[in-house]
């Protein structure tokens, strides 16, 4: 039985945490995969759920947009995953409750992307962040993350294509907490869940 590609866990009726599970592949966005996402957040936005956690199964969080078909699919069929992936950015950016990423590994495009519409976007300092999107012809996202870190910042990052550290992450307000390791992203949940019960 081929397992699913995203993990959907509910600890408190509050929270939702959705586990992107493409491990072999760095969690890299497919289609199955953003559709997957789509449809968890809607269904978290009708359910009323408080807080959203984002999280990868493996050694990264998400290795970005799937190009391992680049050279079989049709034009309009990538134009289509393209637009797909922007509907699952705007949905989360536009989530009305909290919403949580939690990121560990290299981490590039859309997958950064990802994280940055996240509201908190915690890292494990070893984590390393990379937009490599302009070599391909691929840049989405692109002006959240001028508002998220000031426009000259994204557009060295996607033009230069360099990979930052988690700390350099943080100071450029890529990431909001560095973390040491990833069970202190339980203990993060476990702290975000009390106080949205106590309010």
């Amino acid at each position: 039985m081929t397992a699913p590609v995203l993990l959907c866990e509910a600890p408190t009726a509050d929270a939702r945490i959705l586990t992107l599970n493409r491990p072999d592949k760095r969690n890299a966005l497919s289609d199955e995969l953003v559709g997957a996402l789509l449809e968890a957040v809607e269904q978290a936005r009708q359910d009323n759920v408080s807080m959203l956690v984002l999280r990868g199964n493996g050694r990264s969080f998400s290795a970005g947009f799937d190009l391992s078909d680049l050279d079989t699919v049709s034009q309009a069929d990538l134009l289509w995953r393209f637009v797909r992936v922007q509907q699952l950015l705007t949905a989360i950016q536009a989530y009305p409750g909290l919403t949580i990423a939690q990121v560990q590994g290299r981490n590039f495009g859309a997958g950064c992307d990802l994280m940055a519409a996240c509201t908190v976007r915690e890292a494990t300092s070893g984590a390393r962040f990379r937009m490599p999107g302009v070599l391909f012809g691929l840049i989405l996202g692109t002006r959240h993350l001028g508002t998220l870190i000031g426009q000259s910042q994204a557009k060295r990052l996607q033009l230069t294509t360099a990979e930052i550290t988690a700390p350099e992450a943080k100071e450029l307000g890529l990431i909001t907490r560095v973390v040491d390791h990833d069970p202190t992203f339980d203990d993060s949940v476990a702290t975000a869940c009390a106080r949205l019960t106590a309010h």
